[in-house]
């Protein structure tokens, strides 16, 4: 699924680790200050600060899933590190017609990277596109997020979503973090997907 915005990401390196990862971010933003940085919690601002991101350090331009802010309107949106709340966060304050970018975190952090195969994301170290689902999956990824209206509580919805679930994990290429992804995009909460992942996991 194609978002609105143009989704990119910077994949970790166990080579240059968050040094490398932060050098090419700050290569790619260059002096720009329209720039609304997203992390899991304040202390990540400090830290980017420090390594040389000038604007996770500027009053107004930051974001947690605790900030009691309202989201400053910014064409470009950073996911520094996201976990699961962060980068739902990230995804809804980005503006159509902008550019979000997402930094993963360690190898097993799998948050980034399923939204990036989500959405076919530009990689930023080897400047290719992520490969995007397959049509049936994503078709699969829509009847899921349709029965999702209620957040896959219990009854209908969750029902529906088993039984769609079941036929999507005998495909060789259905992975939890491709459909997390996927329903970040289609505007779904933290809360929800995780109760859906937990629905996954039992099919």
């Amino acid at each position: 699924m194609e978002p609105q915005y143009t989704p990119a990401w910077i994949p970790w390196s166990n080579d240059d680790g968050v040094p490398g990862s932060m050098r090419r971010l700050i290569t790619l933003l260059g002096n720009r200050t329209d720039v609304t940085v997203v992390s899991n919690q304040s202390n990540s601002f400090r830290a980017a600060a420090e390594d040389g991101l000038a604007v996770a350090g500027k009053r107004g331009h930051t974001l947690t899933p605790r900030s009691r802010a309202a989201a400053p309107s910014q064409p470009i949106v950073v996911a520094l590190w996201p976990l699961l709340e962060a980068m739902c966060l990230a995804h809804r304050i980005t503006p159509a017609g902008g550019t979000l970018i997402a930094l993963q975190w360690g190898d097993a952090e799998q948050v980034v990277p399923g939204w990036a195969k989500a959405c076919g994301a530009a990689n930023l170290r080897t400047d290719e596109q992520t490969p995007p689902p397959a049509p049936e999956l994503e078709e699969g990824f829509d009847l899921i997020s349709y029965e999702g209206n209620n957040g896959w509580t219990r009854g209908f919805g969750a029902d529906h979503a088993i039984r769609e679930l079941r036929g999507l994990k005998q495909r060789d290429d259905f992975d939890l973090p491709t459909l997390q992804g996927a329903m970040i995009l289609r505007g779904h909460r933290a809360e929800a997907i995780k109760r859906l992942e937990g629905l996954a996991a039992k099919v």
